[in-house]
């Protein structure tokens, strides 16, 4: 393939890309032991299956795809395992809140609260047995006048 034909195709990709509705773009890569599976929209897996076809013109060996984790550690680049299956989403929404994962909020009090409540618990506790060996050490002074 020339360079004049890839850039007609690589053009035509993203007149393509352009018209997709991005509300409705969802792609999960997901792994259920040792199942390697992708859920995604329609939307979702054409946008997949343009960015790889984009991908096929670079000459990057390592590509990356964004995502939560941006690295994908159960995708082995040396692997020559596949994907076992890719599941058709119809309602994100319904499919989100059916897996009831749900990301704690880094700044919600829940992310520092419980750990300060530990160290203060830790310091109650080594309060009460230094003034326990103190006052101890305080009666065998006066047992031993």
């Amino acid at each position: 393939m020339d360079s004049t034909q890839k850039d007609e195709l690589i053009c035509y990709l993203d007149n393509i890309e352009k018209n997709i509705p991005n509300k409705n773009i969802y792609v999960g890569f997901n792994g259920h032991g040792h199942l390697r599976y992708i859920q995604a929209t329609r939307e979702g897996l054409l946008k997949l299956g343009i960015f790889f076809m984009k991908s096929s013109f670079s000459e990057i060996k390592y590509i990356d795809i964004d995502s939560e984790e941006k690295t994908l550690e159960w995708i082995d680049p040396e692997s020559e395992e596949t994907i076992d299956y890719i599941e058709i989403i119809d309602n994100i929404e319904k499919n989100v809140s059916s897996r009831k994962v749900y990301r704690q909020d880094t700044n919600s009090k829940n992310s520092w609260y419980s750990p300060l409540i530990g160290w203060i618990i830790y310091l109650v506790i080594f309060c009460i047995l230094a003034l326990f060996v103190i006052g101890f050490g305080t009666v065998i002074s006066w047992v031993g006048k």
